[in-house]
Order: C-alpha cells, then structure tokens, then sequence
C-alpha cells in the first residue's frame, strides 16, 4: 500500500493514499488528525485484535466509520449505504463511480504498520 504522511500550509498533519486506498488517507486528514487519545485507542485496539484478545472494533469519526476485525480493516464514509440506493438508471450509461474515496480495506497488519507510523508523524515537531 502506498501513502505519504504531509503537512498542508498551515502545519496540519494530511494523509495521501494510492486510489484504491484513498478512503484511508481521508479518513486519517479529516477524522483522526493528531488525536492523540483516539489514535492511541485504534493502536490498542489492533494490538488486542492481533493478540486475540478481542473479535471486532469500531471507531465512529464524524465523516468516516472503521471497521476492524482480526483479519481486515476498512474506512466507509457516513451514509455510504444510502448513497448507493440511488437508481443507477438515472446516470448516464458511461458513468463509472469510483468509489476508492468512499470505502477502502486492508489487512490488519497492514493497518496496523499505517498506524503506528501515523502517531510518529503527528508527533513529531515542526
């Protein structure tokens, strides 16, 4: 999986993701940012997940949900399932949508590696 952590102009911490991924960096910028508390929640959480010291965990951000299991993790935007009961009829026949900004998933190591190298990127002195 492929990510940059960045800092925008005025010092915030912005996450950018492949676009199969797109919906992790999202969530990571507008969600999570430097949330010391809720990050360090999600990490433990993985651990305990990896350990099989528990089954599931969510953590509910104002515009994204993740989702974790022992196996995979995945990022959905808030309302994603009504957005998708609009009448595909009404696009035009081209129309193509792309739903990498919407929704990812990965695997929990993988997630796990993201964010652990997240909090060292929010920590960090500018």
């Amino acid at each position: 999986m492929d990510y940059e952590f960045i800092r925008d102009i005025i010092g915030q911490c912005a996450a950018k993701f492949s676009m199969e991924q797109e919906a992790f960096g999202a969530w990571l910028t507008e969600d999570l940012r430097d949330k010391q508390a809720d990050i360090n929640r999600i990490i433990e959480a993985t651990t305990q997940l990896r350990d099989k010291q528990r089954w599931d965990f969510e953590y509910q951000g104002c515009e994204f949900i993740l989702q974790a299991d022992r196996d995979r993790v995945s990022v959905s935007a808030n309302g994603l399932s009504e957005a998708t009961d609009y009448e595909h009829d009404d696009f035009d026949e081209g129309y193509q949508s792309d739903s990498s900004e919407l929704q990812a998933e990965c695997g929990l190591e993988d997630f796990a590696a993201i964010m652990i190298a997240w909090q060292a990127f929010t920590l960090e002195k500018i």
